[in-house]
């Protein structure tokens, strides 16, 4: 082990950075990763539509909405936290 550290401390940056690259490729565990699913323009068409449906419908909340809950949760939490 000693031999190939000393090979290790030899080797400039960019080697160390393309051997720890390979050697976190050959540890990778290898898992199939299921194909995503294939959608027509039909399927996106009923999605977008969906998606506008509960917009209009008010099932959604909208991104300023969604910060400001985000806000006051962490206020609360800080002030939960100094007491």
């Amino acid at each position: 082990m000693s031999y190939y550290w000393g090979l290790v401390q030899d080797m400039d940056d960019s080697q160390k950075l393309e051997l720890i690259m390979m050697l976190a490729e050959s540890v990778k565990p290898t898992v199939a990763v299921p194909p995503m699913k294939r959608y027509t323009m039909e399927e996106f068409d009923a999605l977008i539509d969906a998606g506008e449906a509960d917009i209009a419908a008010g099932r959604v909340i909208d991104d300023e909405d969604m910060w400001h809950d985000l806000d006051e949760e962490q206020e609360e939490l800080e002030m939960a936290e100094s007491v």
